[in-house]
């Protein structure tokens, strides 16, 4: 078939598989056997022809097989352009002006500069632990470990490292003017209902937290700017919207802790809504 199929590669030849053999072709079938054969249409034998009978019937299969399968090919060709077309061109419109990618763009563009992620680097490094018991980082990590496993999600440390500094500041006794209390600003109907009776105990505080952020993070099926922003506004306002809510305020949260989570887990600039 020489070079007919080898843009298909593997493909192709399994393709080759199921049509007619063109020495079966060739070999026409064997017409000795009677019609009424219940086996005759489902196991044609092929009959051993010699001389122009052979070489008229391979004049009139052989070339008919092969055109079929370029008509074939030529119109699978066809079809898998049109839908890269189309793929390209959705791409394309979703990717250009100054609103390119929507919410994704923003967040880019905050780790889109090796000067900014440098800084958000050093922020990082003064994560302040001073005001919480001795160990409490790696209490921190085998929480949200445990968090994830119970609730079979992926809630990395590092975001729930994020999620306090902006919430308190790794201040255990933080308390907000809307009555949010504690190392992760728990509202108190909110901390009742996941079990936490003294969120100023840091202890109880994180538990409820990671738990409440977990909840989240599968209610919206990993989605983690969708997460956090039902932790900031409720999960109800994410639904009505059916997106990050356009609230200034929860923008700018959702923005901030991704900058810091994703320059704590030193990612490039990439699509970060998933």
């Amino acid at each position: 078939m020489g070079n007919i199929f080898q843009p298909f590669g593997l493909w192709s030849s399994r393709f080759l598989d199921y049509l007619p053999s063109p020495i079966w072709l060739s070999q026409g079938l064997n017409t000795s056997r009677s019609k009424g054969d219940p086996d005759f249409a489902c196991h044609p034998e092929p009959f051993r022809a010699s001389g122009s009978a052979h070489q008229d019937a391979e004049r009139l299969f052989l070339p008919m097989s092969i055109d079929f399968i370029q008509q074939r090919i030529a119109q699978i060709d066809h079809y898998l352009s049109q839908i890269d077309n189309k793929f390209r061109a959705k791409f394309d419109s979703t990717n250009q002006g100054p609103n390119k990618g929507g919410f994704a763009n923003l967040l880019q563009n905050t780790i889109s500069s090796q000067e900014a992620k440098l800084e958000v680097k050093a922020r990082i490094s003064t994560d302040d632990y001073s005001k919480l018991p001795k160990g409490f980082e790696q209490h921190i990590d085998q929480v949200s470990a445990e968090a994830s496993t119970r609730h079979g999600i992926e809630l990395p440390s590092s975001l729930v490292k994020s999620v306090i500094k902006q919430e308190s500041g790794f201040n255990p006794a933080a308390r907000s003017h809307a009555g949010a209390e504690g190392l992760m600003q728990l509202m108190p109907a909110t901390a009742k209902g996941l079990g936490v009776y003294n969120p100023m105990n840091a202890y109880q505080n994180l538990k409820g937290g990671v738990t409440y952020l977990a909840q989240m993070i599968r209610r919206f099926d990993g989605n983690i700017q969708k997460a956090l922003a039902a932790y900031n506004a409720g999960p109800e306002a994410v639904e009505r919207h059916g997106d990050i809510p356009p609230y200034k305020e929860t923008q700018n949260y959702v923005s901030s802790i991704m900058k810091d989570f994703l320059a704590r887990e030193d990612y490039q600039p990439v699509d970060m809504v998933g």
